[in-house]
C-alpha cells in the first residue's frame, strides 16, 4: 500500500495565541514575543474545547508540554470521530519533554529525601510522556513515537507520521512537535532565543478533495562537522523535493556554518528568487516544536496565498516584507547541526 497523503487539521499553542491563524497573523505582522525579560507562556488560556476534555485537574495539574500539546493536538484531530482508534496513531518530537518534572523530583528528594517527592510527577519525567498523554486523551491505539534528535526532530516527526499513513500502519496520525521553557535554559535575546510552543498535524489519506497534500519528503546525511558536506547534502534533499516550490521555510540552528550552509542549498539549487522564510524570528527557536511550525505555518502560507516575512528583518529583498506565493507549493527545510537534512514539500489544490 502507497497511499498520497493529506494535511486535514492543524492545531498551535504559540506565543501569539491558541490558534495557527493567530501564528500567522503574527508572522505578517513581524511581531517577536521574544526578550531577556520573557517568562514563557505559563498564563496562556487553555480554549474552551479543549478545557472539557482535560477536566478542571487535567487543566491545573498536566505539566505545561503535555497540556501545552494536547491544546495543539485535540483541536487538530476534530473531525476523526470515524476513524477507528486501533488506526489512529501519535508522533511528538520534544527535545526537552519531562525535563522540568525531572528537575522538581531531583530536587525535593536531594532537599527532603523521597517523602519530599511527588509521586504524581513520575509519570511525566520521560521523554515519551507528551505521546503517551496525547495517546490517552484522545483515546488512540495506533502506533505512538516520540522523536527527540534535535532541532529538525518536528519535521521527522511530519515525515515519519506520513510513512504511516502512507504504508497503511494508521489511517490518521497526529504529528507534531513541543518544548517549553524551564529552569535550565538561559535567557538570551537574539536569533537563536530559547521560546517554547507545540503544533500539530493531522495526516490522514488524500483524496481528490484533499487541499493540503505532502507531495514529497527527502533526508539526507553528511558527516558530523563537514559543513561542505551538510551544505551537499542539502542540496540533494532540495533537489529531491522541491524543484517546483514556490517558496522556502527554514529553521535556524543558531550555528552560523551551518544556517550559511542551508542558505547557500537553497540558492543553488532553487536560485535567488524564491522567498526564503523563518519562523524563529516569531516564536523563539521552540526545539521539538520548530519542524512542526516550519509545516504548519507553510499550509497557512498556501491557504492565504502568501509568504510571510521574517520578523527581524526589514529590507524587502531580504523576506522582509510579506510576499505573493508564486506557486502553490512550499518547502520545508530542517537541519541538525550533526549532518542531518530532512525536506517536505507541502503542495496546495491549483489555483
Amino acid at each position: 500500500m502507497n497511499r498520497d497523503v493529506a494535511i486535514s487539521g492543524l492545531g498551535a499553542v504559540t506565543a501569539a495565541g491558541t490558534t495557527p491563524d493567530e501564528l500567522f497573523d503574527a508572522l505578517l505582522a513581524r511581531k517577536s514575543f521574544f526578550t531577556d525579560d520573557f517568562a514563557g507562556l505559563a498564563a496562556y488560556a487553555v480554549p474552551p474545547p479543549v478545557a472539557e476534555v482535560l477536566g478542571t485537574k487535567g487543566v491545573r495539574t498536566l505539566p505545561r508540554d503535555v497540556r501545552m500539546f494536547l491544546c495543539a493536538a485535540l483541536p487538530a484531530a476534530d473531525g476523526l470521530d470515524s476513524v477507528a482508534r486501533d488506526r489512529i496513531g501519535v508522533v511528538c518530537a520534544t527535545l526537552d519533554a519531562g525535563l522540568g518534572e525531572y528537575a522538581s523530583v531531583f530536587r525535593a528528594t536531594r532537599e527532603e529525601g523521597r517523602v519530599g517527592a511527588n509521586p504524581a510527577l513520575a509519570p511525566y519525567t520521560g521523554f515519551n510522556a507528551v505521546t503517551a498523554a496525547t495517546t490517552i486523551r484522545l483515546g488512540a491505539r495506533g502506533p505512538g513515537l516520540t522523536l527527540s534528535s534535535g532541532p529538525a526532530a518536528g519535521l521527522e516527526a511530519l515525515i515519519a507520521g506520513a510513512g504511516m499513513v502512507a504504508d497503511g500502519t494508521a489511517d490518521a496520525v497526529i504529528a507534531g512537535g513541543v518544548d517549553v521553557l524551564t529552569e535550565m535554559h538561559p535567557k538570551t535575546s537574539g536569533p537563536t532565543t530559547p521560546g517554547e510552543a507545540a503544533a500539530a498535524l493531522t495526516l490522514t489519506p488524500a483524496d481528490q478533495g484533499s487541499e493540503f497534500v505532502i507531495a514529497a519528503t527527502a533526508a539526507t546525511t553528511a558527516v558530523p562537522g563537514d559543513i561542505t558536506g551538510l551544505r551537499d547534502a542539502a542540496r540533494e534533499a532540495i533537489t529531491r523535493t522541491g524543484a517546483s516550490a514556490g517558496a522556502v521555510l527554514a529553521n535556524a540552528t543558531g550555528d552560523p556554518a551551518v544556517d550559511t550552509a542551508l542558505a547557500s542549498a537553497i540558492r543553488d539549487t532553487l536560485g535567488a528568487s524564491v522567498p526564503v522564510a523563518a519562523v524563529a524570528g516569531t516564536t523563539g527557536n521552540a526545539r521539538g516544536a520548530d519542524g512542526a511550525l516550519l509545516a504548519l505555518t507553510a499550509v497557512l502560507a498556501l491557504e492565504r496565498d502568501v509568504v510571510p516575512p521574517v520578523a527581524t528583518l526589514t529590507d524587502p529583498t531580504l523576506a522582509g516584507l510579506p510576499r505573493p506565493l508564486g506557486e502553490p507549493a512550499v518547502l520545508c527545510l530542517a537541519a541538525e547541526p550533526d549532518g542531518r537534512v530532512f525536506t517536505v514539500l507541502l503542495r496546495g489544490a491549483a489555483r
